[in-house]
């Protein structure tokens, strides 16, 4: 069997080696080769270990033949003699047989044939590269663009097989990498194959039946620019400007047609476009070594305006960010999926920044800015992913392998700050977090509000992850611009419930606007309440910490939450009685109970340093606007004197008396009957009806039966809770008590609808 397997492996090398292959030939042989892996395979049963060897020395022999083939083949190439026109179809066989081999070595982990096939490199870096320069097909022709096209696939594909073989390790590794396939004419190969794909399919990049190709050398130039072995093709290409423009204008197009795709159902996109593809592009347009070729094809147009070009980048890299999967596919493994959404958020942050920086440094320099309608519209674009952003931090936060060291949390951290500075450019430097923010961003409609307040939203559920990356960074002592990252996200947050609160505060002096539109902006604003209730709960609790000085800035925003949404419904009432009043209502008796007791925590826990001016403010408006039992509760009362007596303390001038003169009519309300069940009303509209949950909004929306997960109380059938725990703690801290209230007056206004239907 063995003279068998070796005899055969033998004669088709020596075949396709052959000094002369006529047409033939060529057909014989290349009908050989479709059957040759699974006779090999076949042969290769149940071998005896000197057999096996037998195959072993074979394969070494034939590695040195096909090595010597593509250094004797370039050199006809290059000559012109008579037989160079039969060099394409032989090169080809060359390639498809080198293939077939090394993937037969790999597979029965015969390493010296692994080591010796390795040699046959020469094969694409010589010959393939004198075919390249002799063929030079012209783009309207199209049956030659077609035969150099097919010749590069195969050349690119043995190629991309070498070079990942390599990345695994073992023995000729080193040889491959210092000598077979060195910087230079590795370098020199990848430069003309993207230059011959840019000049024959530059107008159909990104799709058509030639994808395979683009794809493959996407994956080549990504593979040596992430691996440290490669690291000397990495810096030949940062030397290498005409290599990087090529690169980029290889690889921005086929991140739009994929931005595209993956709009498509799964079983409709293109083979060539899976995720790991596109994790590939991502990394290669935000390797340094492609930032300056970047920068320069997204470069402003006409003096102000952002080009085609950044544009369809930017809208791209968001297109992906939202439809990037949250969870493994077939073709992710966990540590690809952790990849893709850092990738992810790293481009999207490279290309804000880059078009930002340009659009600053052109109004720097005294010229016309850009249009304030185009930059609105980009801004539009990130806003509106700025939701998927925690789901990229959580898997970098929560990654075991090479994140655990934080070696991408700066980078990471440093791209998110990138995000906001885009979206608003009046925010604070990444490197100076001390710096105050401005309030120079602005809400224009009810619809911005609600894109708003999912932005800001997200930000709050990024927070942990945030810190999490923070910490990572700590431990490599880069904890400062890390810092600065979670400072920025915080600024970011008040500026838009700045906003938000200036224009619903001339919501009535603004012209019409739809009934739909405010309502959803107030379920919005909820929202974002509800989650920032919950960072005080989640903080009390010792899972999240704040920046120093961040807490009240998230207290502020709580509060302006809360008064954007008397507004609004202020205004419903006013201008449109059918509008419906009793939605608004809801949301501000949940918004102000929730608000209250967030006030309760933040004052009772020594780490939140909350003012105590503030915190009484924010009582007091939770107060005014909230059902009535709240201001009587013993715990609001107990808590507004105590923070009195501390204010009095501290300061007996007219502000501390005029404070407490503010808040004297809340006090001086008793216990009322019924108290108690309309402080449980109010919480039985809420996703969680337990009033310190720190899950509180974690997944869905803040109303009742909203939460991921949630479950409703058995008996009453009125409270909602996000689980199991908290459905306990709320019994125990009092539903046991009101559960048979809530349930008849459940009962009560179901009985009340069917009468007014029968009327």
């Amino acid at each position: 069997m063995a003279p068998n397997a070796a005899r055969l492996i033998t004669s088709i090398i020596d075949a396709v080696c052959a000094n002369e292959l006529s047409a033939a030939d060529v057909r014989d042989l290349d009908a050989s080769l479709e059957s040759f892996p699974a006779l090999l395979d076949r042969t290769m049963a149940g071998l005896s270990d000197a057999e096996t060897a037998a195959v072993d020395r074979a394969m070494q022999a034939g590695a040195r033949q096909l090595s010597t083939l593509g250094t004797r083949l370039a050199c006809i190439v290059r000559s012109g003699d008579a037989g160079a026109a039969s060099v394409p179809d032989r090169f080809m066989l060359a390639c498809d047989l080198s293939r077939s081999l090394f993937t037969f070595t790999v597979k029965h982990a015969m390493c010296e044939s692994i080591q010796s096939l390795f040699s046959c490199a020469t094969l694409p870096l010589e010959c393939g590269l004198a075919l390249m320069a002799k063929l030079n097909a012209s783009a309207s022709d199209t049956a030659a663009v077609r035969v150099e096209t097919t010749m590069l696939q195969a050349q690119a594909w043995l190629l991309l097989m070498l070079i990942q073989q390599a990345t695994r390790g073992g023995t000729g590794v080193q040889r491959f990498v210092a000598h077979l396939a060195a910087p230079e004419p590795l370098l020199e190969w990848l430069s003309a194959a993207v230059n011959r794909v840019l000049a024959m399919h530059g107008t159909s990049l990104g799709r058509g039946p030639y994808l395979d190709l683009q794809s493959r050398l996407v994956v080549i130039a990504s593979t040596v620019c992430v691996y440290t072995i490669y690291t000397p093709h990495a810096t030949a290409i940062e030397r290498s400007p005409a290599l990087q423009r090529s690169l980029v204008q290889l690889l921005l197009p086929m991140l739009q047609a994929a931005a595209v795709a993956m709009q498509l159902p799964a079983d409709k996109r293109p083979a060539n476009l899976e995720w790991p593809t596109i994790l590939m592009v991502a990394r290669l347009l935000v390797a340094v070594e492609l930032t300056g070729a970047l920068k320069e094809e997204l470069a402003l147009i006409g003096g102000s305006h952002v080009s085609s070009s950044a544009q369809r980048a930017l809208r791209s890299a968001a297109q992906l960010f939202v439809a990037a999967p949250d969870r493994c596919l077939d073709e992710l493994t966990p540590e690809t999926l952790t990849s893709l959404w850092t990738g992810l958020t790293l481009l999207l942050g490279v290309l804000c920044a880059i078009i930002d920086e340009a659009c600053q440094q052109q109004q720097g320099q005294g010229s016309a800015a850009v249009p304030a309608s185009q930059r609105k519209q980009m801004v539009q674009q990130v806003l509106q992913v700025l939701p998927q952003l925690p789901t990229g931090l959580r898997l970098a936060a929560e990654h075991k392998g090479g994140l655990a060291t934080g070696v991408i949390a700066e980078p990471l951290l440093t791209q998110c700050s990138a995000i906001l500075a885009f979206i608003d450019p009046s925010l604070p430097a990444p490197g100076d977090p001390e710096a105050a923010p401005t309030w120079a961003y602005t809400v224009s409609s009810l619809a911005e509000v609600s894109v708003c307040c999912a932005a800001s939203s997200a930000l709050l559920r990024a927070l942990p992850h945030m810190a999490a990356l923070a910490a990572l960074a700590d431990q490599r002592q880069q904890g400062a611009g890390e810092r600065a990252g979670i400072a920025a996200n915080v600024h970011f947050i008040g500026k838009c419930a700045a906003a938000m609160d200036e224009y619903s505060c001339s919501l009535g002096q603004r012209g019409s606007w739809i009934a739909a539109d405010s309502a959803a902006a107030v379920e919005a604003l909820w929202q974002l309440h509800t989650m920032l209730c919950r960072c005080f709960h989640t903080s009390a609790a010792g899972t999240l910490t704040f920046p120093d000085g961040m807490e009240e800035s998230l207290v502020i925003c709580m509060s302006l939450c809360l008064h954007s949404v008397v507004c609004i419904s202020t205004t419903m009432r006013m201008i449109d009685t059918t509008s419906g009043a009793e939605a608004p209502s809801r949301h501000l008796l949940a918004m102000s109970v929730a608000q209250a007791e967030a006030v309760l925590v933040a004052a009772s826990c020594p780490k939140l340093a909350i003012d105590v001016l503030l915190a009484k403010a924010l009582l007091s408006q939770a107060s005014d606007n909230g059902p009535a039992a709240l201001a009587s509760s013993p715990s609001v009362r107990q808590t507004l004197e105590r923070l009195s007596e501390m204010q009095a303390v501290a300061d007996e001038g007219a502000t501390a008396s005029l404070q407490n003169r503010l808040l004297t009519p809340p006090l001086r309300r008793g216990p009322q009957l019924g108290d108690a069940l309309e402080l449980a009303l109010a919480a039985a509209t809420r996703s969680c009806a337990y009033l310190r949950c720190a899950n509180l909004a974690g997944e869905g929306g803040p109303a009742a039966r909203q939460g991921a997960g949630s479950q409703r109380c058995s008996k009453c059938k009125v409270a909602w809770y996000c689980g199991t725990a908290c459905s306990h703690a709320d019994w125990r801290a009092g539903h046991r008590r009101m559960c048979g209230a809530l349930g008849a007056a459940r009962a009560a206004e179901v009985e009340r609808r069917r009468e007014e239907v029968d009327v």
